[in-house]
């Protein structure tokens, strides 16, 4: 089965079907963040958000979910001009909200701290948290927009994106991973649209 997916010859229904088996198969060994940008440019909007976007309505394109995602951070998160942001994880993030806000350069002590998707890949949230809590000011906030089950914290091990169209693979692999990026796309879609989408999904955290 695995032969016969890396040739693309299976349907997106049979990819749907066989998701589970799939995920559980071989363990990817390169990151994802290896692809050149222009791959990227591909698949997602100008400001290349690689987390959750926020579409509010059937019509909106995939630019206006990336910004209207981010106007929620900044609702969410109570940012306003003039305080100073850190970003962990995810440093696009403080770029377009400068870009989005009109805001001074951000830099040094900190009046709110933003981490999007990147706490579910952390262990010890203990120990994270007591190092967060020294880059903030005794009235800074901390946003955190996490990768989440409804009922239950889980063991994140491995993302199954890791493996996917590293430029060493050369022109005899690119069918493979090409098909290896469209499973991946169906299973983050199944993902969140299982149950009518009230099993998995992102959250949003004020501290």
């Amino acid at each position: 089965m695995l032969a016969s997916l890396e040739r693309n010859l299976m349907p997106d229904v049979v990819v749907r079907r066989l998701r589970r088996l799939l995920l559980a198969s071989q363990k990817p060994k390169s990151q994802h963040y290896e692809l050149p940008t222009s791959s990227f440019k591909l698949v997602l909007g100008k400001n290349l958000k690689c987390s959750c976007c926020y579409f509010i309505g059937k019509s909106n394109n995939l630019e206006e979910a990336e910004q209207a995602m981010l106007e929620l951070y900044c609702e969410r998160a109570q940012i306003k001009d003039g305080q100073t942001i850190l970003d962990i994880g995810w440093n696009c993030s403080c770029r377009m909200l400068r870009s989005l806000l009109g805001l001074a350069r951000m830099e040094a002590s900190f009046d709110r701290v933003l981490s999007i998707e990147m706490f579910e890949h952390m262990k010890n949230y203990q120990e994270l948290l007591k190092k967060v809590s020294k880059w903030m000011k005794q009235d800074s906030l901390l946003f955190v927009h996490y990768f989440c089950y409804k009922a239950f914290a889980y063991h994140f091990e491995h993302d199954f994106l890791n493996p996917i169209m590293e430029s060493t693979y050369g022109k005899d692999s690119v069918v493979k991973w090409i098909s290896y990026w469209r499973t991946f796309f169906i299973s983050v879609a199944e993902l969140f649209g299982y149950n009518n989408r009230e099993e998995w999904m992102v959250a949003h955290f004020l501290f």
